[in-house]
């Protein structure tokens, strides 16, 4: 009997042993992996389980695969990074681009004229829309004038946008087509003019008067195009975009495509403070879906250096009659901030001159008063006053940064700004030691989508053709871990979500990117890597 009682004992002890070794179930494994999770230790593990779309684990390799069973991917020793994020976006502007003529990288305007030629030829628009021009790559640097264009299109309105979007050329039959005569005074805005004549040039709210004319794209064609480039998006490893400023009429589009199931990107939207986009506000407070986040207000204090339309404290040095401008009056931003205080939502502001950022931080830091952990943010943040560096620090704001502007304005940044001024522009490193993080985006379509090319701008510095050959302002560069931390788990910080996004820890969502390359090995992100990575299989593992 005694000899029954320890056979039946170690035959108990042997499944119970047998059930261990089974491990618990989980959906994915994967293992053989360098995963770089990006939280607080930096820890690089080997292994990581998956269920229902969480991080169950992370560990060694051996430790994750005797703990767990279920289907197993062997990473063959590659990086896995959180899914990157874009932290300043407008995918509406992306997609709106897909019906219109492009122009990014036209280099005259004989060439705009050529492209938009052969756009009639083929769509025949009742009004001709096109995106992208930029006279800094012209040989004639300076504004153009619509003399060429009313006289190709004498009986079409033409509305041209500059790349930045915040200047338009419009043509004679445009204004007749308007109701106006080019002679409006639009505040916070301006119409070009040379010898009391208007040449055509639009700058910022003044683009506004052409509204009445454009005719609104179906909403059943930007759903079609926003699901391509939600395809695109991944593709390039980014599941997550914090989308800088839309209408009510755009969120709905976005929610009729979560509850159809479709969103498959996280899309963190901000409004553009309009009566009816406040009312939502106020009514709904937070809102928050799968795939869907809403809690912030996009705002616009000035223009673009590129047209001369940001609010600078001394005149342009290639233009001593402007300063640029701010849009609206600092009562208006004074509002808007208590209208977010009331409603907990952000205040993201648009700043590219020192004195829009200097008046702003002013704003944010008077009105958060009471409330540490805000989060307001400055978007953009080009030209920063080194005494305005602290500020950003003592307001407990968080700066929103796009490394690509820095390699693509240094055409014409020290032409506007002049020496001194260049040398306060684009201070990444200098915002990151004041605030100890940085949010980073692309701002396409004024960029390109590639997260490669962010890399290549913020460490080294160079455009995608690997200019300049030394860096562009250098000593503002950010490393690799810097710039990866600011497209991941610091951009989530930046938007309420590092609790669920931006990094690699038990608990949290399963998006992460495997690359097919080492990447921190490598000396040069250019788009020439990027393509490589994508031809050979950038994979973006989305669990739902």
């Amino acid at each position: 009997m005694k000899n029954l009682r320890l056979i039946f004992t170690s035959l108990i002890s042997l499944m119970l042993l047998s059930s261990c070794f089974k491990g618990q179930e989980v959906d994915l494994i994967i293992h053989n992996a360098q995963i770089n999770s990006f939280n607080m230790r930096n820890d690089v593990f080997e292994a990581m389980a998956i269920k229902d779309g969480k991080i169950i684990e992370l560990g060694s390799e051996r430790e994750i695969l005797n703990k767990y069973r279920g289907r197993e991917i062997d990473a063959e020793q590659r990086e896995i990074y959180p899914g990157f994020y874009d932290a300043h976006t407008h995918i509406f502007s992306y997609v709106e681009k897909k019906f219109v003529c492009d122009l990014t990288g036209a280099k005259s305007m004989n060439e705009v004229l050529s492209r938009l030629e052969r756009f009639v030829a083929t769509k025949n628009p009742k009004v001709l829309i096109g995106k992208g021009w930029d006279q800094s790559l012209w040989q004639e640097s300076n504004f153009p004038t619509n003399d060429s264009l009313s006289k190709l299109f004498p009986s079409t309105p033409v509305l041209l946008y500059r790349i930045d979007g915040h200047s338009l050329l419009a043509n004679q039959f445009a204004l007749i087509k308007a109701g106006l005569t080019g002679n409006e005074n639009v505040a916070g805005g301006q119409i070009i003019r040379v010898d009391n004549t208007p040449t055509g040039i639009f700058l910022d709210n003044a683009m506004d008067l052409f509204k009445n004319i454009i005719p609104p794209t179906p909403p059943s064609q930007l759903k079609a195009a926003l699901l391509e480039t939600q395809e695109e998006l991944l593709q390039y490893g980014i599941t997550n975009i914090n989308e800088a400023g839309i209408t009510i009429d755009q969120l709905k589009i976005l929610q009729e495509l979560e509850e159809a199931g479709k969103l498959k990107i996280n899309i963190y939207a901000m409004l553009f403070p309009g009566e009816k986009e406040i009312e939502f506000a106020r009514k709904q407070g937070i809102y928050k879906t799968e795939h869907l986040h809403v809690g912030s207000f996009k705002v616009i204090a000035d223009g673009a250096l590129g047209s001369r339309g940001a609010c600078l404290s001394s005149p342009y040095a290639d233009d001593s009659s402007t300063t640029g401008f701010l849009l609206h009056p600092i009562s208006y931003f004074k509002e808007i901030a208590q209208i977010a205080k009331e409603t907990g939502y952000q205040m993201n502001t648009h700043c590219i001159g020192d004195s829009a950022n200097h008046v702003l931080l002013q704003i944010i830091a008077e009105a958060t008063k009471g409330t540490p952990d805000h989060r307001w943010r400055i978007e953009h943040a080009q030209v920063v006053r080194p005494s305005d560096i602290a500020l950003y620090k003592s307001s407990g704001t968080i700066p929103s940064v796009q490394p690509t502007h820095a390699v693509s304005d240094m055409r014409f940044v020290r032409d506007r700004l002049g020496a001194e001024r260049e040398k306060w522009s684009y201070a990444y490193k200098s915002l990151l030691s004041a605030n100890g993080m940085i949010a980073i985006g692309t701002d396409f379509p004024v960029e390109q989508i590639d997260p490669f090319l962010t890399i290549e701008a913020a460490v080294n510095r160079k455009n995608a053709a690997g200019k300049p050959r030394n860096g562009y302002l250098m000593d503002e560069g950010l490393s690799f871990e810097q710039c990866l931390r600011g497209m991941t788990i610091w951009a989530a910080i930046a938007c309420f979500e590092e609790n669920q996004q931006g990094s690699l820890e038990p608990y949290k969502d399963a998006t992460f990117v495997i690359l097919y390359n080492a990447l921190k090995e490598k000396n040069s992100f250019t788009n020439n890597y990027a393509k490589q990575v994508f031809n050979k299989g950038l994979s973006v593992y989305l669990f739902e």
